[in-house]
């Protein structure tokens, strides 16, 4: 059910979610972030997250990584579809940092990502 929903969801420019049918468009509700992406993998250049909805979203240039809040409870988000994004939960976050750290060639802490060729902060600006 969750699934069927979440094909039908959208966020318009102005912030506000919707759900649409052929029939009608409903307002829904959303605190925070549509989604929740409960898990990472980094496989041959391309960073995917799995979400609540079972879904598979490759970071990138089409679906990017963004990071907000502020350094002390800083939260990632990723851009999934039709203006809708997945919050990274704190496990994926971490998964994330430790991405970071493994590819950092200089030995600093760089706090970037990449995937498909793009490159995200994992620091709030």
């Amino acid at each position: 059910m969750v699934r069927a929903f979440a094909s039908l969801l959208l966020r318009e420019d102005d912030g506000q979610h919707y759900l649409v049918t052929p029939v009608q468009k409903l307002t829904i509700a959303v605190e925070d972030a549509a989604f929740i992406a409960t898990d990472a993998a980094q496989n041959d250049g391309a960073l995917a997250f799995r979400l609540n909805t079972d879904d598979l979203v490759l970071a990138g240039p089409d679906n990017p990584l963004t990071a907000r809040g502020n350094s002390e409870t800083p939260a990632l988000y990723l851009a999934v579809r039709r203006g809708c994004e997945a919050r990274l939960n704190r496990s994926t976050y971490q998964q994330v940092a430790q991405i970071a750290l493994d590819a950092a060639t200089d030995g600093s802490e760089d706090w970037r990502i990449t995937s498909q060729g793009a490159s995200f902060s994992l620091i709030p600006e």
